[in-house]
């Protein structure tokens, strides 16, 4: 089957690299690697795009095929990056190799150290009360040069127009970070960015 390539474009109206990418299931994965991955955050940041980087795994696939709603978001992600080895194998079996799979654990800590390096800040979004603290307080301590704008747990109600919801959007967008980091549960961290990602003043989502 023939690959196509696609061109992203932040909201200043640039086009940015083409990267590989193929539909699986009706949703379009893109070949995006660790580094192309970084190269292009760091291009959103300095443009002052917005732009939203999102995993596709097995359980999205899944999630996608009952939720229409979870569909969209997908549809609507600018980039839908390769989640485990078997969305890996799927695009194999149609023809196409892409690269290792995004994994938050292994990933984020190379994020975070280029994010140092480039001076680009961050905010964390998501587990129990206290452990996005400890988190940030560790990252801060592995990575120094990594600027940590801010961090929130994952545990409030996500109404869109709840007061608990409000309150978050006014702390992220005070803390101006350069890009969110959620890391809520799937479908729970979708459906938020999916419900608030036009009110989020960052410029990339993961």
């Amino acid at each position: 089957k023939k690959i196509k390539r696609t061109k992203k474009q932040g909201r200043d109206g640039m086009a940015y690299r083409g990267f590989k990418s193929m539909d699986i299931m009706g949703i379009r994965v893109d070949g995006l690697s660790v580094r192309d991955l970084h190269e292009t955050v760091d291009r959103m940041i300095r443009v002052q795009g917005k732009v939203m980087a999102v995993r596709a795994d097995i359980q999205a696939f899944n999630q996608a095929w009952e939720e229409p709603w979870f569909r969209s978001f997908m549809g609507a992600a600018d980039y839908v990056m390769c989640g485990d080895q078997g969305v890996r194998f799927a695009a194999l079996w149609r023809g196409c190799i892409l690269p290792r799979p995004w994994r938050p654990a292994r990933q984020l800590r190379a994020l975070f150290e280029f994010c140092g390096e480039r001076h680009h800040s961050v905010f964390i979004l998501g587990g129990h009360p206290g452990s996005a603290l400890m988190v940030a307080e560790q990252c801060s301590q592995i990575i120094p040069e990594l600027r940590v704008a801010g961090c929130h747990h994952g545990c409030f109600n996500p109404d869109p127009d709840g007061y608990e919801n409000r309150e978050l959007l006014h702390e992220i967008n005070a803390a101006e970070p350069d890009i969110l980091v959620t890391a809520m549960a799937t479908p729970r961290q979708e459906r938020w960015l999916f419900d608030n990602w036009a009110r989020v003043d960052a410029c990339v989502a993961l």
